[in-house]
């Protein structure tokens, strides 16, 4: 009878400490599966995202430099004076510009005029590089800009026709430039 209270006991104490294992086992796995779902929940977990836009707008704009001026030097009735001046422009890459001469402070009897303190007119004219007249509206001339760190040079031809017979002074005029982008 001894041995079959020891073959129970044993039997008991087996029991016990296989359900103690089974008990550890348990656990462990329970702990192991809320891990996996605790990581699954993270990973499935919503998040919020974000992102930068960047633009800017280039516009077309265009800088004169210095006033052009053109210096005759000195006038001879015998024959034709000339003389150039050259206009800067820094205007946007790529735009389109047009470049208009305005009719001076002495117009008069359909013609640019340089005047002394008296009164007194010398005719003259101004023209495009390529010829022609350099005026306002349909003789405004048109270029495409380098850039607004690159020199759009424009020249500007001054001529004083021969056979005009002026008192000697100081002749001078005053001619608006328009830029239009």
């Amino acid at each position: 009878m001894r041995a079959d209270l020891l073959d129970v006991f044993l039997s008991i104490q087996l029991l016990g400490y296989l359900k103690m294992k089974t008990l550890k086992l348990s656990m462990i796995t329970a702990a192991v599966i809320a891990a996996m779902g605790m990581s699954t929940a993270f990973a499935a977990a919503p998040f919020a995202s974000s992102s930068v836009s960047s633009s800017a707008e280039v516009k077309d704009k265009c800088l004169t430099v210095a006033p052009a001026t053109i210096s005759f030097v000195e006038y001879d009735a015998t024959k034709e004076t000339t003389a150039d001046a050259k206009l800067e422009l820094y205007c946007t890459k790529g735009s389109t510009f047009n470049v208009s001469l305005g009719s001076g402070d002495n117009y008069a009897e359909d013609s640019r005029n340089l005047e002394d303190s008296n009164g007194n007119a010398l005719k003259y004219t101004l023209s495009k590089l390529g010829g022609g007249n350099w005026g306002e509206g349909s003789e405004a001339q048109s270029f495409t800009a380098n850039g607004l760190l690159t020199k759009n040079e424009l020249t500007v031809k001054g001529k004083i026709a021969a056979g005009q017979d002026k008192p000697a002074g100081t002749y001078s005029d005053t001619v608006t430039v328009t830029v239009n982008y």
